[in-house]
């Protein structure tokens, strides 16, 4: 049982703000939370509701207004809330988002009450401002390139802050949320693509590689026959793999030490190739941590990040050569793809090669967005991306297709062509000519 203070009273956006809530705790007795003008959270209990409530009202007389509370007074806490209540599946990133876009900026040392619509708005055009950080792979610092942020990064940024924002008017330390109606203005599409995929030659060279070992070619198989993500394939375990009977398929549960991103299950059929190389993994690999399928080579749960050696891998400077290489060439890169794959895109590569019916026949949208886990259809649109050797078979196949005189009996001659427009078709309007139909 909880009761809340807004049931005593309940505030409206032009009356006093009230400071702490009281809930019922386990013991029977009542909890007043109220959080103090630097910010910090405090709780205090008492054995009977009408005590509590009279503490809150002193809180609320002492406290109420919280005039130095900043928005990074009230990170702390919301973050730590956030990750203790194990609903938020990647909490890391959301702390990585909020040190390295939000904290140290003006809006978060602003007092919350004094924070307006104004005041985000400028603050999320210093975020689009900067530029992308190259990964940090062997390097002590990060360096800057000449990229803008994406723009999932910077909704990513403005989502933590509304939501933060939100949290302050829940706790009802604001009455409306300057951040609600912020948005992200469109750039301008960009001529290049921010994804791609392998070609059917591509993933017989990748699948086919000898400098690749046999475990690392399963993971490359399952990835590109099955679509599964990163987390995905790193959280999947060997009791949700079923390779026999009439519908072998895989049981998604988990993302990495989390949910999926969706928060459900999924089931995803198993294509032949993916089933054979499941099958043969599993008759040779050594007993995994937890019963994963795929494990690092040290035999532990596998990081978010790990791309298990796709990517070339840049060697540090105190161990470089003055002559040698740079980077240590990754399995992509060993397999003779030479150019920009992520191992994400694995995931793009099922997709678009369902939608064209490389392996068979074409799939559609909703279908693949049933075997990717996306919420809508609208989100599979993207991967709906055709090769280009895919629409020149398609514009042979149509040239090849008899043309209109062709079909009418007529010849390709000057005289057939004037013979055409005058023959006779059936329309609405009764017997014409194409030739009119054409004004």
């Amino acid at each position: 049982m909880t009761l809340s203070v807004e049931s005593h009273a309940s505030p409206t956006l032009s009356g006093p703000r009230r400071a702490g809530t009281v809930d019922r705790v386990p013991s029977g007795g009542w909890r007043v939370r109220f959080r103090t003008p630097d910010g910090k959270r405090r709780s205090k209990t008492f054995p009977t509701a009408d005590e509590a409530e009279l503490f809150r009202a002193g809180c609320e007389r002492l406290y109420g207004d919280q005039p130095s509370l900043t928005l990074a007074g009230l990170a702390a806490d919301w973050l730590d809330a956030r990750e203790l209540s194990g609903e938020h599946r990647n909490m890391r990133g959301e702390r990585s988002l909020w040190k390295t876009h939000v904290e140290g900026t003006r809006l978060a040392e602003m007092p919350l009450k004094s924070i307006t619509r104004r005041d985000v708005k400028a603050w999320l055009d210093e975020v689009k401002a900067k530029r992308a950080q190259a990964p940090r792979k062997g390097q002590k610092a990060p360096t800057l390139t000449t990229r803008p942020l994406s723009r999932s990064v910077v909704s990513q940024a403005l989502i933590i802050v509304r939501q933060l924002l939100q949290s302050a008017v829940e706790e009802d330390i604001l009455a409306a949320n300057p951040a609600r109606d912020v948005k992200i203005n469109r750039r301008v599409a960009s001529t290049s693509e921010g994804w791609t995929f392998l070609t059917v030659d591509e993933i017989r060279q990748v699948l086919a590689s000898d400098a690749t070992p046999f475990s690392v070619r399963t993971i490359h198989t399952v990835a590109i026959y099955t679509g599964l993500r990163q987390g995905e394939l790193w959280g999947l375990k060997w009791e949700d793999v079923h390779l026999d009977g009439d519908r072998p398929e895989l049981v998604v549960r988990f993302s990495h030490k989390g949910p999926t991103k969706s928060g459900k299950v999924r089931r995803v059929p198993l294509l032949a190739p993916a089933r054979e190389a499941l099958r043969a993994w599993k008759a040779v690999c050594p007993k995994h941590f937890e019963g994963l399928v795929f494990v690092s080579p040290r035999g532990e749960r596998r990081h978010l990040s790990d791309d298990a050696g796709w990517a070339d891998q840049c060697i540090a400077k105190s161990k470089r050569s003055k002559t040698g290489p740079t980077h240590t060439p990754g399995w992509k890169s060993r397999a003779g793809i030479t150019r920009r794959v992520r191992f994400h895109d694995l995931r793009h590569t099922c997709a678009s090669h369902l939608v064209m019916g490389s392996w068979g026949r074409a799939w559609s949208l909703s279908e693949v967005r049933d075997m990717l886990g996306h919420a809508s259809v609208t989100i599979t649109q993207k991967y709906a991306h055709l090769s280009a050797a895919h629409l020149a078979n398609a514009a042979a196949d149509t040239c090849a297709a008899p043309a209109l005189g062709s079909r009418l009996g007529l010849a390709g001659s000057a005289a057939s062509h004037e013979t055409l427009a005058n023959k006779p078709v059936s329309d609405a309007r009764g017997p014409v000519t194409l030739g009119l139909l054409a004004r």
